[in-house]
């Protein structure tokens, strides 16, 4: 379920990263979008094989919590540091 999820997410974040960001700033942004999905799935792999290495036994609960805390706080560090946006 969690993979059919990211397969519909990813190319909608992309367009959407891409529609949001001005021109200049559009590469970058889509860069950093990639960069960030790989360094996700990374953190990803790195906790599971700290789970398990054989993939055997895994504690999917734990999973689950570990792999949403760089979510949780990045929601926090944003909605701390981003500016309200206007009203039109």
């Amino acid at each position: 379920v969690v993979g059919l999820a990211f397969g519909f997410g990813v190319p909608v974040s992309a367009a959407y990263c891409l529609e949001v960001a001005p021109t200049s700033w559009r590469s970058f942004s889509f860069v950093l979008f990639h960069l960030f999905y790989s360094a996700g799935e990374a953190y990803s792999v790195y906790i599971i094989w700290l789970d398990d290495p054989s993939m055997k036994h895994l504690h999917w609960r734990w999973l689950l919590i570990v792999g949403a805390l760089p979510t949780i706080i990045l929601t926090f560090l944003s909605a701390a540091c981003l500016n309200e946006s206007p009203s039109w």
